[in-house]
């Protein structure tokens, strides 16, 4: 996958991510819920193009879907997995449309 998709799709999780937390610190908890779910999809999705393939799909070992999201960014961009990190991946976005012009 296209380092640019790749990102693209980490902003998508980090943006569910948000929102979840939102949901839940104003009670939401079944919007929570949905949220929480559409991000484990979005996270499975990134783990499989990331690594080709997905051993742990049948027992939903999520740990490893945020491992890999943890350790994909600490070792492409020396980013944590936080909030401030959205605003780096965006930037970086940037840069690589602006080089490509």
């Amino acid at each position: 996958m296209e380092k640019v998709k790749l990102l693209q799709l980490l902003i998508d999780i980090l943006n569910l991510r948000d929102e979840k937390i939102t949901a839940v610190k104003s009670q939401r908890y079944e919007e929570g819920t949905i949220l929480r779910d559409r991000e484990r999809i979005l996270e499975r999705m990134f783990y499989k193009e990331l690594m080709g393939y997905d051993d742990n799909y049948q027992d939903y070992v999520y740990s490893k879907y945020t491992e890999s999201i943890k350790n994909y960014l600490k070792s492409e961009y020396n980013l944590d997995y936080n909030d401030y990190t959205k605003r780096a991946l965006i930037r970086e976005i940037k840069l690589m449309y602006s080089q490509k012009i």
